[in-house]
């Protein structure tokens, strides 16, 4: 695939990695806070917010992972997944720098 083609899918995605934030922030914690959900289960569950994170990014990352092994996606497309799991993995960067680690 030719770059300008990969740059354009790319672009693609991350807009709609921004899209799917706006959209689903109204459940992800307080208007102030993004990370307010996942502090809170981290609290309740006594373990690092980064911890908790990671773990239900892990559930995308794992469903992608099946993808390649040649299972079928039923209720989401691959493309929501990646998103998704791009979102994930954001949200666990914004953590760590929240929490003061040298990102």
């Amino acid at each position: 695939m030719k770059k300008d083609d990969v740059k354009e899918i790319m672009q693609s995605l991350f807009d709609e990695c921004l899209q799917t934030l706006e959209e689903k922030s109204k459940d992800y914690g307080s208007h102030f806070d993004l990370l307010t959900n996942f502090k809170e289960i981290a609290r309740a569950e006594d373990e690092k917010p980064l911890r908790i994170i990671s773990i239900m990014g892990s559930k995308q990352l794992n469903t992608i992972r099946n993808f390649t092994k040649g299972r079928t996606l039923v209720t989401e497309p691959l493309r929501k997944r990646i998103v998704d799991a791009i979102n994930y993995l954001c949200l666990l960067y914004c953590m760590a720098k929240e929490e003061g680690y040298d990102v």
